[in-house]
Order: C-alpha cells, then structure tokens, then sequence
C-alpha cells in the first residue's frame, strides 16, 4: 500500500503542471564518451540501444561530433555526460574479462558549517518556498563546471516544472561567510549586484528593479511574481548572493567557460609567449583539468521528493570523495532527508521465483545478480535486512544505487532485469486468440510498399484527410473534369477554410507538409499511404471503379451539396516526394523501379502523359506515366481501366510546378510519383 501511495504521488507531482510528458534530449560531446568509456562507436550505438537510449542523429559543428540522446523521461541521472559515463561503465563491466566497476564511495563529511531559516518563510504560503537543502561540492574539477551549469538547467525544466516546485543556485563556496540565513523581506529593501544578464548592469540594485528588467527576458520573465515580498539567501558580511528561483549574485558566480583552457590551441592563444614548446602546452593543460574548485549549492521549492532527488543527481555525477553537509536550522515542519541517508541508497527483497514468473525466463540466482550489478544495484551481503527479513536461497536482497531514484518498488528491478539481459535475449510469443477474420490483401500489400519505402530512406508521414477547396484544387484530372457526374465531397459546416473538403490526392498534403519543415537537411524524403475520395450521382460504381473485390461498393450516409444519400469511390493510394536543391528525377525512378520490381509486376514508364493530375501541376517535358503492359483488357465490358493501348496507367510522377510550388511557400525542388495501389492488388489478385 505504500509503494502504491508513494507511485499515486510521483505521477500527480509528475502531470501537475498539466504539461505534456516530452522525453528529455541531451547532446554529448562523441570523441568526449568514447575516450572515456574506451569503446568504439559502433559498440557504443549498439549499447545505446539496448540500454533504452534513442540516438536521435549524429549532429557536426565546428569539425566536432555530438551525439544527440533521447533519454527516457524519469532517468534524470542520465541528462549530463557524466551521468551517461558512469551509467556504462557498470553495464559495460563483464565478470569474465574484468571485475565489475567499483564506484568510490562518496564520503559524507559532517560540519559546524549552518544555514539558518526565518521562521517568516513558513508564514506567507503564497511566495515561500518551505523546503531547503543545502550542502558543498567538494573539489570539483573547474573543466566539469560548464557540463554542471547546463545540466542544472536541465533539471530546472524537466524535474523542476520550469523551477516552479525546484531550483538551485551554484556559487563560489570560497566568497562566502557562514553562517548564513534564508529570509523575506520587501523587495524594494533587498539591494543586490546580480548577475549580468541581457540589460541588467553590474551594479547594486533593488530586487524590484531587477525584476523590471528580467520582464523583457523572456527566458527569465517567466519567474517573476507580482508579491511585494520576495525570499532570499543572505551571508554573515550581508551579502545577498541567490534571489530563488530567478538569479544568483555577481560576487560568488563560477568562472565563466572562456576562463577554462580546454584545448592546447585555446591554452597557446592565451599565453604570452609566441615560441611555446608543446610540452610546456602539455602541462598547463593537465593543471587546468586538475584545478579543482569547492561549490556550494542551495536547493529550494515546494516539493520534497524533486528536491531530494536532485540532491542524490548532482552528488553522483558531480562528486567524486567528498560532500560537506550543511546544517539547517527552524525548519522542523519541513525536515528534508540528510545527504549521508539519501546516499545510503534504498533495499528491496526480491524473490527469485518472481523475477522469472515475472520475465518469463528461467534465471539462476548469480545471473539475476550479475544483471542487477550491470544496472548499478548492488546486493546486500548481511543474512538479515535492516528491517528484520530473512535471506534466504529463494530470495535476493537488493540495494538500489542513490542516483536510480527512478526505482519506485520490485516492477522498476524487474525491468532492469530485463534491459541488462538484452532484447536479444527474449523470444517472440505468439499470443494464442480466437478470431473470424483476417488482414485484408490491401492491407497487406500497403504494410509491404511501407516497410520498402523505408528500406529506401523516405520517411513516412501522416497528412489530414480534409483540405480546403482551393488547396484541392491541384487535382482537375481529365477524369474528374470530363465527368459531370463526379464531385468532391464537402463539408456541411466546416470549422474553418482549412477543411472544406475530402482530398481527391495526396500531393497538397505532403507539399503543406514539406512548407513546414523546410529546416530540415536537404533532400527530404517522404512518402504517405492513404486513401482518397470522390462523390458520384446517377451511376453505379463497378468493383474497378471502387476499392477492388475486398471493398467493393461504399455507401455513407453524409450530406452533400447535391443530395443527402451519396455513392462514394475511395482509392488508396502511395504517394513519394524528394524535395532538394537539385532535381531528383533519377533517384526517383530508381525507387519506383526497385518498389516494382519487389512487387514482381512489369512497369514501362511512358512520358508526357497524365493520370491523376493536370498538365499544369509539372514542368513540361519532365512528367510521365506508369503503364502495367500484361493485362490487356477485361472480360467484363463494364470494367473501366486507364488504358494505354494494352496496358494499365498505375500512376504519375513529375517535376512539380514552381507555380504550385510558390503557392505553398516552397523555395526549392520537389519531384513526386502518385500509385494507384487498388490497380496493384488487383493485378497481384488476379494472378493469384
């Protein structure tokens, strides 16, 4: 009952902003892990997905690499390089080769050091922010400071809700006195120089005035209240060094990442000396990585478990022997666990039986033991746990590492479990069901067509079926223009001129598509399957005509401009676009050559005619036809193909019309092809 409590909390803390849940992405540095971790990097992909981390893409600047990570959304310890390193060198640790990477014990050193707390804070709810933590980073490299000052910010947006239930400030221990206080006043009377960001200017000002100036941030506009009354940090010399959750101070700011020589060539510029020998270059940068600096971080906000949880992120990534804790004083109503009981991490008895019943598997003791250790869990040698449980052969006894503060009860071990074993490891189950029906041929074919467009590198997109009149407008095919019979299906009443009607292509939608992500590097590649609609009055659609014997005649009961009872013809349709600087005709009949060929069906291209589209929607001289020669003709006279002497139109490809292509705000070349996919089951079912 309470593991079910403590999980109802976390997800009601998780979703209280009522912001959507967004997995988290960090850029690390690719020449920076692989030294590191001593692997290569197509290990180290590998290993990326088997962990449960999304390598997004490879991204270059200025000649360097970086890996571009989709981390999962509660493994916060994972959104620094840091965290990513350590997390590896357990699950890359193998038994047989080399022990298991041993983590130095963080030691936890107790100090007279205080930071005392107005009881004012607790009184005025609206503004306070109760919970207070506060500790020392002991001899932190100054090379690590801009990786710590870019994961608080990380923190600050994912855990801390944008700061609103947690923030930190980071400052120079050494420009501090203690004791120090964390108090409230007015902010008029609350004089300090804070940082110098956009306008603000490295003076002693009011908080009242620097918040004037922050409302034109907006980065930072975002933080400020209207209250008279703020909360603030304040040392024994009367310096105001932290004004949370907005701004820290001037005087105790760490040093600034151009203050850091991280290369030779930055270390050579810097010097004096023109004719350096590289030696010499050697060792300033080993004393530049060395220097090491002690930081103080004070943690506040409203909520306990964000706040502790930060605690146990930074300490395990950032400090590597020592962390001075800070006593805090008139807080009683709002004890926060200690950092030496935080980092003592948190036991759980586990029984072997259940991790197998659990995973389906059939795991030994050590293997389940050896997995837990790849996933930073360590067990626990005592034959009696703290709260008094045997240990026996059927059970494991547990520790959880501090920074795995994702683990919430036995299911989070369990699945740890499992991602140390591999995906590999695990069989496919074939889920027994009873059913009546089966994949239609259609869809069967479309699955096939998708999965080959991917093999070719186009991405798949999903466009709205409704479009407006105008965006439509593209399609005046010589089939739906000579018939008076065929019309679009409109909306009664639409929400807007942007879904007017039902589309008759695919080709708008993708051009829409292609308008808003021009950014992306060129060519852009896509392709969408999807169906298509007309209207029809007065006739009888035969099976050709609508979707093939497996959907043959579709009637909805839709109102119309015309009539309430409607005949509907769908069509599903392919449709490919590669959008680039240059023209693409070349690769793109190579596609539509190999997707033919994979479909073992004859294709001759036929150019200068047109299928579904209008002359004017191609550059002239650059468009054709897809014509499937082996079916001559029908024996039901009633059966009505696209026909090109013995042959059957399959679809159309081009050059689109810069004329088309400024109408959607398109500054670059597209080539298309459109496939009739009814046609192509219909070849491949009758010659089944």
């Amino acid at each position: 009952t309470k593991s079910r409590l403590k999980i109802v909390k976390f997800l009601k803390n998780l979703f209280s902003t009522g912001q959507p849940l967004k997995m988290p992405t960090i850029t690390i540095s690719k020449s920076a892990i692989l030294s590191n971790l001593k692997i290569d990097n197509i290990t180290f992909e590998k290993k990326l997905f088997d962990f449960g981390i999304e390598l997004e893409e490879t991204i270059t600047e200025n000649n360097n690499e970086f890996y571009k990570l989709d981390v999962s959304a509660n493994r916060f310890d994972l959104l620094c390089i840091e965290g990513i390193e350590k997390a590896f060198k357990y699950y890359l640790s193998n038994e047989e080769k080399e022990p298991f990477y041993n983590e130095e014990k963080i030691k936890v050193e107790n100090s007279n050091l205080i930071l005392e707390i107005d009881p004012a804070i607790y009184e005025n709810k609206e503004i306070s922010r109760p919970f207070v933590h506060c500790f020392i980073l002991n001899d932190i490299c100054i090379s690590k400071i801009p990786s710590l000052i870019e994961y608080q910010e990380i923190l600050h947006k994912n855990l801390g809700k944008n700061r609103k239930i947690m923030s930190m400030g980071l400052h120079d221990f050494s420009c501090l006195k203690f004791p120090l206080k964390y108090t409230i006043d007015k902010k008029e009377k609350i004089t300090f120089s804070p940082l110098k960001i956009g306008s603000i200017k490295n003076e002693k000002i009011s908080i009242q005035t620097c918040d004037q100036y922050l409302k034109k941030d907006k980065a930072f506009s975002k933080y400020i209240t209207d209250e008279n009354m703020t909360s603030y940090f304040i040392d024994s010399n009367n310096l105001i060094f932290s004004y949370p959750p907005v701004i820290n101070c001037d005087e105790t700011k760490l040093p600034s990442l151009d203050l850091i020589p991280v290369s030779a060539q930055n270390i050579k510029e810097k010097l004096p000396e023109k004719n350096i020998d590289d030696k010499k270059i050697d060792v300033f940068e080993k004393s530049a990585i060395k220097k090491t600096m002690n930081i103080l971080v004070e943690i506040t906000g409203t909520d306990r478990k964000a706040i502790e949880d930060t605690v146990c992120y930074l300490i395990s990534n950032y400090c590597s022997k020592i962390v001075t804790q800070v006593n805090i004083k008139n807080n009683s109503d709002y004890n926060l666990q200690s950092v030496s009981n935080l980092l003592s991490g948190t036991t759980f008895i586990l029984e072997i039986e259940k991790i197998n019943q659990f995973l389906q598997t059939s795991l030994t003791r050590s293997q389940i033991i050896r997995c837990l250790n790849l996933m930073m869990h360590s067990q626990v040698e005592n034959s009696i746990t703290k709260k008094g449980n045997q240990i026996t052969k059927e059970n494991i006894s547990i520790n959880v590492h501090f920074a795995r503060r994702d683990i919430l009860g036995p299911v989070d071990i369990y699945e740890d479990v499992a991602i140390a074993l591999t995906l590999s490891y695990f069989s496919k189950l074939k889920i027994e069901f009873n059913t009546i029906g089966q994949e239609l041929f259609l869809s069967n074919i479309e699955n096939k067509i998708r999965q080959e467009m991917a093999y070719m590198g186009y991405n798949e997109v999903v466009n709205l079926t409704l479009l407006s009149e105008k965006e439509n407008s593209l399609y005046n095919s010589k089939e739906q223009s000579s018939d008076k019979n065929t019309s679009l299906i409109r909306l009664l009443n639409p929400k807007s001129t942007e879904y007017e009607v039902v589309r008759t292509g695919l080709l708008p939608g993708c051009l829409k598509f292609l308008k808003n992500n021009l950014h992306y590097p060129m060519p852009i590649k896509i392709f969408e399957t999807g169906a298509v609609s007309f209207q029809t009055h007065g006739t009888t659609l035969s099976n050709a005509q609508c979707t093939t014997s497996l959907n043959e005649k579709l009637k909805l009961h839709t109102l119309s401009e015309n009539t309430n009872n409607s005949n509907l013809m769908n069509q599903s349709r392919l449709i490919g676009v590669t959008a680039g600087l240059t023209d693409y005709m070349d690769d793109m009949l190579a596609t539509i050559n190999q997707l033919f060929y994979k479909l073992d069906i004859v294709l001759e291209i036929e150019d200068e005619k047109v299928f579904c589209y209008d002359r004017t929607v191609f550059v002239e001289k650059r468009h054709g036809v897809m014509i499937h020669p082996n079916l001559g003709h029908s024996d039901n006279k009633n059966e009505k193909y696209d026909t090109k002497s013995d042959g059957i139109i399959l679809g159309q490809f081009g050059i689109v019309s810069p004329d088309i292509l400024k109408a959607f705000g398109i500054n670059i070349v597209v080539n298309v092809f459109e496939i009739d996919l009814e046609k192509i089951v219909k070849i491949l079912s009758n010659r089944k």
